[in-house]
């Protein structure tokens, strides 16, 4: 979650020409040569043509911004220490789009009645501003709901035991989609790349985590259950963790699955 993305958008492009013989302007001529209008074609032709998932939809998202790095350049700062509120509204599940507008105090006591841990630690904020890149440490982005290491952290304390296991979990799809985002909102934690694909919800027995991974996602994803007392879900299906060995090739499959579709 302290993952610096702008040096791994950085080597990505820089061994672009060296892996497959193509730099990133070649590669950005290429996609659009193969006139591919939706955003998941145009993954899964790179694909195609030897791109593993995530370096897949790296390159698409470069595309779609026009060529453009998504987090290089001097004005580059990680998506996951933005505050909440600059996403944009439209890429939000509705419960993340009222906690973005809500009054800072509010989101930040929401996110800490979902933990077990009353008041963030000295180390929790020492987190939160290692992932703050340089050029924004002058400002206090330790109490922004959502923006923060430290804050995703607080929140992920619900779990109690599956804290580990949580952490893989995220850790898994950082992997599966570089450049997510986090919105900290009880009861949820939202993920978002930059549309919101999946939101975790913590706690001591099991994870969940929901997402719209499809009609033939397999055995392990279930329907949402609306009648459990946990609220709307925010998306359709739910895969229910609480083994490390849940989280497996098929669990990845799934993540792109519901990141793919998510893409407008």
């Amino acid at each position: 979650m302290g993952t610096d993305y702008a040096e791994k958008e950085r080597e990505f492009i820089d061994s672009l020409a060296d892996d497959t013989g193509r730099d990133l302007d070649q590669w950005m001529q290429a996609i659009s040569a193969a006139g591919l209008a939706q955003r998941n074609d145009i993954i899964d032709w790179l694909r195609q043509q030897g791109f593993a998932f995530p370096k897949a939809s790296w390159l698409e998202r470069i595309h779609h911004n026009s060529g453009r790095l998504i987090y290089g350049g001097t004005a580059a700062v990680a998506a996951h220490v933005l505050p909440a509120h600059v996403l944009p509204a439209d890429v939000l599940p509705p419960h993340a789009r009222r906690l973005a507008h809500a009054p800072q105090n509010e989101t930040v006591a929401a996110a800490a009645s979902a933990s077990s841990t009353p008041t963030k630690t000295d180390a929790d904020v020492a987190v939160s501003r290692a992932a703050i890149p340089p050029e924004r440490q002058g400002a206090d982005h330790s109490h922004v709901a959502g923006s923060s290491t430290g804050e995703v952290q607080l929140f992920l304390g619900a779990a109690k035991g599956l804290k580990p296991l949580a952490e893989f979990v995220l850790r898994e799809i950082e992997a599966a989609v570089p450049g997510i985002s986090y919105i900290v909102g009880a009861p949820y934690l939202t993920i978002a790349a930059p549309a919101a694909f999946a939101a975790l919800q913590p706690a001591p027995k099991e994870l969940r985590l929901y997402a719209n991974f499809g009609a033939a996602s397999g055995d392990r994803v279930r329907k949402a259950d609306t009648t459990t007392g946990r609220g709307t879900p925010p998306f359709p299906n739910v895969l229910v963790l609480n083994d490390a060995r849940q989280i497996d090739g098929a669990f990845r499959e799934l993540v792109a699955s519901a990141y793919t579709r998510a893409l407008k």
